[in-house]
């Protein structure tokens, strides 16, 4: 069954088009095909411009298919079949649905909700058409001033919901919290710059501007108003480091809005995922190796690995000054210090180490020109005079990054990863021998083993170790199970994950 994306009205004084830009990923191409159907407006340009305007600086193909022309049945089907959107514009939701009842055309519908290939999406008028029912305000200004005249409106259900578009807007919430109360299925209300994003019957909010809301009326909850708020995900910050591109990354790989928390410190984001219980921490660098930090954190918290994400890491050099030999000292992060030392080394320059790569981004940017800043590509650097970009060790670089929950993965899948953790509970010879034999006797390749200590005495270590998973599950199962029940280590499996 196709997917569908309900959007709320569009503010053009905002100039953001992130919710235009969020539909488009969805699809996961990179030129993606729209079908724009203006009937609701009676296929005004107004309407068809203001849609371009909207989507001017996307990449997308566009084609328009306006059936108050009348074209032919299998011309419709040629267009739609192109299609990785199909798109119900705003206007007169009543107008839009007697139009199609009146000249048979329903059947567009039907025929593109069975593509699971295709987005439906509607704003406004086309999102309550989808709905079962809407509040509409198209015959507002008749001969009432400023009083708008709205009216519920019967769509055509093929999503179990009513809807109101447009919420932020005069005093539908008056008509609406009424409205709902008579029926009995869920209902949501959107601010504009808002939209639904539903897929097997989840429904997620999308958000492009942070004073936008979007309310649900759960008929299980009495349809009381509540805000609809993103799932929260937990990482280090600032914004405009590589654990927010990480984030991103996981956003649209598994098509999750999420609201990004940053926290100044590996121990500080990874307490508040414990609280949270959700979020993502840098844990290897191709250069530097594994992230100590991340590591102990692993063994602290209750944390379970959901999935592992490898990300690019590219740095410039930059500064004020056009000739790199007038710059003396230079900012640079702990961790993208280690990842650059050649090119820092041949230049010669006093390192001022900080926190993270935006901190040293903006403390140049408040500096004289003897100063530089070794910063993430991705970064703005129409500041800067001097840029001079991939000055990392190796042009390989990657950072991989942990998605931890502390809920289980509902289900693990054959030749996914399996992360452990091994705590000696005996001293003894060959100990750590003993338990790896096991693994080895199951023709399980374990590509990591990292000791640390337990903080808890000298001389007191625990062990990572992870593997391809690319044997039964069952057997490591047991394995673990085994190793446990004869008590001379304990065994924290960590979780069987996949690569995104």
């Amino acid at each position: 069954m196709s997917m569908f994306y309900l959007i709320g009205g569009h503010d053009f004084d905002t100039k953001n088009n992130y919710i235009a830009k969020r539909l488009l990923d969805l699809t996961h191409k990179t030129n993606p095909t729209i079908v724009l159907v203006p009937l609701a407006s009676n296929d005004s340009e107004k309407t068809i411009n203001n849609f371009k305007r909207e989507y001017a600086s996307l990449n997308y193909n566009l084609i328009t298919l306006c059936l108050t022309l009348k074209p032919e049945k299998n011309k419709i089907i040629e267009i739609i079949n192109k299609a990785d959107i199909l798109y119900f514009s705003g206007g007169s939701t009543a107008f839009l649905i007697n139009f199609l009842k009146k000249n048979n055309l329903l059947w567009i519908i039907d025929e593109a909700i069975k593509r699971d290939d295709l987005i439906i999406a509607g704003v406004s008028a086309g999102a309550i058409m989808l709905s079962s029912y809407g509040l509409t305000d198209q015959e507002a200004y008749e001969d009432h001033g400023d009083f708008y005249n709205y009216k519920e409106l019967e769509g055509l259900g093929i999503l179990n919901i009513g809807f109101c578009p447009h919420f932020n807007l005069n005093d539908r919430i008056l008509y609406f919290k009424d409205m709902v109360k008579k029926h009995s299925i869920d209902a949501y209300a959107l601010d504009e710059d808002t939209a639904l994003y539903i897929e097997n019957n989840k429904i997620m909010p999308i958000y492009a501007i942070k004073k936008r809301h979007i309310y649900q009326f759960k008929k299980d909850n009495q349809h009381i108003m509540e805000q609809m708020e993103l799932k929260k995900l937990i990482t280090l910050g600032p914004s405009g480091t590589f654990s927010e591109v990480a984030a991103l990354k996981l956003s649209e790989a598994l098509n999750e809005e999420y609201k990004i928390e940053f926290y100044p410190t590996i121990s500080l984001a990874a307490k508040n995922i414990a609280a949270n219980g959700f979020g993502i921490l840098p844990f290897e660098n191709t250069l530097d190796g594994y992230v100590q930090e991340t590591l102990d954190m692993l063994h602290k918290y209750n944390f379970y690995i959901l999935n592992d994400i490898s990300v690019p890491v590219h740095f410039s050099f930059v500064s004020k000054n056009s000739n790199i030999a007038n710059v003396k000292k230079i900012y640079v992060q702990f961790k993208a210090k280690g990842q650059c030392l050649d090119f820092i080394n041949e230049h010669g320059f006093e390192i001022i180490e900080t926190e993270s790569n935006v901190t040293s981004y903006e403390r140049l940017k408040n500096s004289g020109d003897t100063y530089g800043a070794i910063i993430p590509m991705h970064l703005d650097m129409s500041p800067f005079k001097c840029v001079i970009e991939n000055v990392e060790d190796s042009k390989n670089n990657n950072t991989r990054f942990l998605v931890l929950s502390t809920n289980e993965a509902n289900k693990a899948e054959l030749c996914s990863k399996c992360s452990l953790i091994l705590e000696a509970l005996i001293d003894e010879p060959g100990i750590l021998i003993e338990a790896l034999v096991k693994f080895y006797a199951l023709k399980i390749n374990l590509n990591a083993i990292m000791s640390r200590p337990t903080k808890e005495g000298l001389g007191k270590y625990y062990f990572y170790t992870e593997f391809l998973a690319n044997t039964n599950l069952d057997e490591i199962k047991g394995l673990i199970s085994r190793i446990n029940e004869e008590g001379k280590f304990k065994i924290k499996c960590l979780g069987f994950y996949k690569t995104i």
